[in-house]
This record gives structure tokens, C-alpha cells and sequence, in this order.
């Protein structure tokens, strides 16, 4: 792209002009004459220097920026991600009023497999839960440059068994590092395509934030356990 133009200077005298060749960047330019010039006779801007960019999508968080002298980007291709999940489902009573076991889970090869976890009391409208029992529980597990992390949201039983009215206590949350997640997962080698995920509710999982009271389990009533993994 270029600008030209031509101007006199007081008196009638011709202007003494000069070209100017630009080059984008991505932070704001000024330009005047030089030294002797009274104006540019032409602009020349030339194009934006733009690199192509291909993602693979993975496990965390990532971030681009172009490499010199490039600025930006002309296109980028985000490859379809692969969506090779597999699901266990299964109705287990919890062990005791922290700790839940399930057996199975072939192909895994760890912890860091384990995608998501979602639990629900069993039939929830038809039962009456202990006070502070886990109703619902989700959890999504990922690592964010290379760090442990997840994100949780759990329903509780606020009311005794004697009640009539059924209260729902609710709370959720983001755990940086595993000394803080809400429940702690040990993976257990039965045989070669075999495992035991031991799930344990922490003293994080309280029934407010910051509170004493701990989430449990209720062990008279099974629950329906759902784990993603890849």
C-alpha cells in the first residue's frame, strides 16, 4: 500500500519530500521527515507479517504467540480432538462414612487417567440420608502446566432423617494442588487388567467453606458411581 503526494512550502517554494517504507508491528508507530525533509512524497506500508499455526488439542492448557518477525497469525488449523474415553458405572455402598471402593477399570495405567468423577445417592426420592451425607458429587480432574488441579461441586443431606422436609446443602469449589482436593484416589493393581480405586472423602469436603463438619458418605444406601477415564 503506498501514499503519494506533493506539497509546496511557503513562497512558493517546491517542498522538499522524501519516501517512507513502514513496517507493521504490533505496537504503535509514529513517524515524521527526516532531518532536511519537509514531507513524504509516498508510504509505503508493507504487508503484516502473519505465520500459520496448527493445535493439537491436549490434556492442558496451552498458549501460542507467533514467532518473529512474525506478529499474528494468517490461519489457524485446531485438529479434531480424540475422544478415547471409557466409562465404568456401577452401584457400590460406601465402606465407611469416608471411603468408597470400585473394582475394574482395565486399560488404565494410573491416577492421572481418571477424567471425571460423578456420584449420586441411589434412588435419592424414595430414601432419607443421614445429616451431612453426600447426595451428589461431580469432580473433573486436569492438570494446568503440569500441575494437579480440579474443580468440584457437591450436594449434601442438611436435614436428619427424622425430618420431613428434605434440605439439600450445596458447595463447590477449585483445589489447586491434590494436599486440597476434596477427595483423595489411590489406584490398587488386582491383576494385569484389573484395579481397585479406593475414593476417600478429605476434611476439605465440609458443609460450608471454611467448616469443621465434615461430608459423608451414608453407608445404608448404595450410590451410583460413574468414572471417565482415558
Amino acid at each position: 500500500m503506498s501514499y503519494a503526494c506533493s506539497l509546496y512550502a511557503g513562497g512558493g517554494k517546491k517542498s522538499v519530500l522524501e519516501e517512507l517504507t513502514v513496517v507493521p508491528s504490533d505496537v504503535e508507530q509514529t513517524h515524521t521527515p527526516s532531518d532536511g525533509y519537509d514531507g513524504f512524497s509516498k508510504v509505503i506500508v508493507q504487508p503484516v507479517p502473519l505465520t500459520t499455526l496448527e493445535v493439537t488439542p491436549g490434556q492442558s492448557w496451552q498458549r501460542f504467540t507467533p514467532e518473529s518477525p512474525a506478529i499474528g497469525y494468517s490461519r489457524v488449523d485446531v485438529n479434531a480432538a480424540k475422544y478415547d474415553y471409557n466409562r465404568h458405572n456401577t452401584y457400590p455402598d460406601a465402606t465407611s462414612a469416608y471411603e468408597m471402593s470400585l473394582q475394574g477399570f482395565g486399560g488404565m495405567t494410573g491416577i492421572d487417567n481418571i477424567k471425571s468423577i460423578h456420584m449420586s445417592l441411589f434412588n435419592y426420592d424414595n430414601q432419607m440420608p443421614v445429616k451431612n451425607a453426600l447426595v451428589e458429587f461431580h469432580l473433573d480432574l486436569y492438570k494446568v502446566s503440569g500441575k494437579n488441579m480440579c474443580s468440584y461441586c457437591v450436594t449434601y443431606s442438611s436435614s436428619s432423617t427424622s425430618s420431613a422436609v428434605k434440605r439439600l446443602g450445596y458447595q463447590d469449589g477449585i483445589a489447586f494442588d491434590d494436599q486440597h482436593a476434596p477427595m483423595s484416589l489411590t489406584l490398587t493393581p488386582i491383576d494385569e487388567d484389573n484395579f481397585t480405586l479406593l475414593m476417600q472423602l478429605t476434611s476439605h469436603l465440609t458443609t460450608s467453606i471454611g467448616g469443621s463438619t465434615r461430608v459423608t458418605f451414608d453407608t445404608s444406601i448404595p450410590y451410583v458411581v460413574d468414572v471417565i477415564w482415558q
